[in-house]
C-alpha cells in the first residue's frame, strides 16, 4: 500500500518563531492570545477537586518557605529568614498569578534561589559590602534584565537550551549545597562551643537524612 501522505499541520511550528521580537510586539500577541481565557482560567478553578489541590499545594509551599526560610536566617546572619520568606510567598503568590495570565503558577523559595542568595551573601562578605543593599540592587538589575527580556522575547532561545545546559546549572547548584553541608559538619566538630556529643547527634542526623532521600529517591522508579 502506498505511504500515507498526512502531516501534520503544524510540522517545525517552532522552527518558525523567532528568537526575539521588536519591542513589545511578542508581548501584546500574548496579551491578545490570553485575555479572552482570564476570566474563565481563574473562575474554572472554583470547584472541589481544584480546591482539594489548593490546599495540597498551600502545605507544601509553607512547608517549602519555612525549610529555605531557616537554611537563610543560618546563613545570612538573621538577615533574610522564615518570616521573610513566608511574606515574600504569600503575597507573590496572589499579586504575580494575577499579573502573569497563568493561575496555576506557584511562587515559593527554590533551591536555585537558595543557593544565588548565600553566593551573594559570600560575595558581599568577601568584599566588604552589606548584605540588604547588594541583595536589593541585584534585584533591581534583574528586574530589568527581565524586563528586556520579555518586551523583545528573549525567552524564545530557550529552544537553543540543550540538556547539557540544564544539567551543568543542576550540577552547580548540587556543588553548592553539598559545600554548605560539609561545612556544617566540619563547624560542629570544630566549634569549641559546640560540644562531642552535640557533633556526633549532628552528623547522625545528617546521614540519616541523606540515606532516607537516598530511598525515596531511589523508589520512584518502582
Amino acid at each position: 500500500s502506498a505511504p500515507s501522505k498526512a502531516a501534520p499541520a503544524e510540522h517545525h511550528e517552532e522552527e518558525d518563531i523567532p528568537l526575539w521580537r521588536p519591542f513589545g510586539v511578542g508581548l501584546m500577541e500574548d496579551l491578545r492570545t490570553k485575555l479572552p481565557w482570564y476570566v474563565s482560567d481563574i473562575r474554572d478553578g472554583f470547584n472541589t477537586k481544584a480546591i482539594i489541590t489548593v490546599l495540597y499545594l498551600f502545605w507544601g509551599a509553607l512547608a517549602n518557605a519555612v525549610a529555605f526560610g531557616a537554611l537563610l536566617g543560618d546563613n545570612t546572619d538573621g538577615y533574610m529568614g522564615a518570616t521573610e520568606t513566608l511574606l515574600a510567598t504569600a503575597a507573590l503568590g496572589m499579586i504575580y498569578p494575577l499579573l502573569c495570565g497563568q493561575p496555576l503558577t506557584i511562587m515559593g523559595a527554590t533551591g536555585p534561589i537558595a543557593a544565588y542568595i548565600l553566593a551573594l551573601r559570600g560575595l558581599g562578605n568577601a568584599v566588604g559590602v552589606k548584605f540588604l543593599p547588594l541583595y536589593a540592587w541585584s534585584g533591581l538589575f534583574l528586574s530589568g534584565f527581565l524586563f528586556l527580556g520579555s518586551m523583545f522575547s528573549l525567552s524564545n532561545y530557550v529552544r537553543k537550551v540543550t540538556r547539557f545546559t540544564e544539567e551543568l546549572f543542576s550540577v552547580l547548584i548540587s556543588v553548592i549545597f553539598i559545600y554548605q553541608a560539609l561545612n556544617y559538619f566540619v563547624g560542629l566538630f570544630t566549634d569549641k562551643d559546640a560540644g562531642e556529643g552535640e557533633a556526633k547527634a549532628g552528623l547522625m542526623v545528617g546521614l540519616l537524612t541523606f540515606f532516607t532521600a537516598l530511598s525515596i529517591r531511589g523508589s520512584r522508579n518502582g
